[in-house]
């Protein structure tokens, strides 16, 4: 084997030990991910599904009741949109000096009424919580922040680690001009049925990272995006790419207060929105210090398939638009940015990709334990030429036999 081959096979050997038992984690909880709305509103129908039927309430009104409701929480993200015969869904924060209990509250959307409460902290074993704890757990371990800049840099070191995985099933001395290499190169690519034992679980392992190896380091790069983004995944693309600059924000005034409400809000980044050309509706918010983010949905209030829809940024205190990002007509870099939630979670093709990222977090596990046996056969000669050479220096040579010694 030449050198550079034998480095990477080291590096693509022991990265996959290092990574093995998150990728086992975060492959089946990502599974979940993809379908973790669902799955939630199955589990739970009593929160998600709405009691009465009728329009929603104007989104001010809405978060008029709710305050009324729940005068210990702040109002921090919102879908007052929802699909018809679904509940509004906020996300409450403790309002200054006091304490909050239930994080997230479901308000019928024809009447502002509390329909029910869950704090997704509480527990990863009760029906209420076990989907919102799953899906934490995918990208943060359970462990907040900490986790996900660990789950961050798993993320970074499986993108290289598939780079070498494929590096390494090309021929030795690969010669991309010569189609008799092309054809070395296709035995990697298949599953040859009468191999038997330990050479049909190697060509598991290469053949199903072959034909899945786009989509897994697209998994890969978009996992280091959302849990590294200001870290590494924007300044490599800024560097790389043409990137538009962030809208500017500064700290918020201690005496300002909201000026404009949350219909006034609506109304706004919808004109925004319908003057670039979009026609669907807002239908999510979310509030922080002096900005209001305004997210669109699809008519039926599902998010847009594809890349996404618009996101409109105002200003709280004048109503004035900051930035309106309208996915996929920005600069390339911006592009590339919008495209990795999308990619990861499968919504970049509707249901079909969801489909295929929950395939994928199941196909995960696989690879990791045909890796882990590949390596533990390996590991068996090495070990027992060790124990070989161990023992023949620890065999005394033979003394010589004493002679008689003769009279003289």
């Amino acid at each position: 084997m030449t050198r550079p081959r034998a480095v990477l096979l080291r590096l693509h050997r022991y990265a996959g030990l290092a990574l093995a038992a998150f990728l086992l984690l975060a492959g089946p909880t990502g599974s979940v991910a993809a379908f973790h709305e669902a799955l939630d509103g199955w589990l739970n129908p009593d929160l998600f599904r709405a009691r009465t039927s009728g329009p929603p309430l104007p989104v001010d009104e809405l978060a008029k009741r709710l305050r009324e409701q729940v005068p210990n929480g702040r109002l921090g993200y919102l879908v007052y949109r929802p699909a018809p015969g679904f509940t509004v869904h906020a996300y409450l924060q403790p309002a200054p000096g006091h304490a909050l209990s239930q994080s997230e509250v479901f308000l019928d959307p024809a009447t502002g009424a509390i329909q029910g409460t869950r704090n997704p902290d509480d527990g990863c074993c009760a029906r209420r919580t076990i989907i919102p704890f799953l899906y934490r757990f995918h990208y943060s371990l359970g462990m907040g922040r900490t986790g996900i800049l660990v789950m961050g840099i798993v993320a970074l070191i499986w993108s290289l680690d598939c780079m070498t995985g494929l590096l390494l099933t090309l021929p030795v001395r690969w010669r991309p001009w010569r189609r008799g290499d092309w054809r070395r190169w296709g035995v990697s690519w298949r599953i040859e049925p009468d191999k038997r034992g330990i050479r049909r679980v190697f060509d598991l392992h290469r053949a199903f990272s072959l034909w899945l190896w786009i989509v897994l380091l697209g998994i890969a790069i978009s996992g280091v995006s959302l849990n590294l983004p200001d870290q590494v995944f924007r300044p490599v693309v800024a560097a790389l790419l043409p990137v538009s600059a962030p809208p500017a924000t500064g700290p918020t005034p201690p005496t300002a207060s909201r000026r404009i409400d949350l219909d006034e809000a609506d109304r706004i980044a919808g004109a925004a929105a319908r003057a670039h050309g979009w026609k669907g509706r807002p239908g999510a918010l979310f509030m922080s210090g002096q900005r209001i983010v305004v997210y669109f949905n699809e008519a039926d209030g599902k998010r847009v398939a594809g890349l996404g829809g618009p996101v409109v940024t105002l200003d709280a205190a004048t109503g004035a638009v900051t930035q309106v990002v309208l996915p996929g007509r920005g600069k390339l870099g911006d592009t590339v940015l919008e495209l990795q939630f999308p990619f990861h979670s499968g919504e970049l093709l509707g249901l079909p990709g969801r489909i295929l990222v929950a395939a994928i977090g199941l196909v995960v596990p696989v690879l990791v334990v045909t890796g882990l046996l590949i390596w533990q056969r390996k590991r068996r000669p090495r070990r027992r030429s060790v124990r070989q050479v161990a023992g023949n220096a620890g065999r005394a040579a033979p003394e010589p036999a004493l002679q008689p010694v003769r009279p003289s």
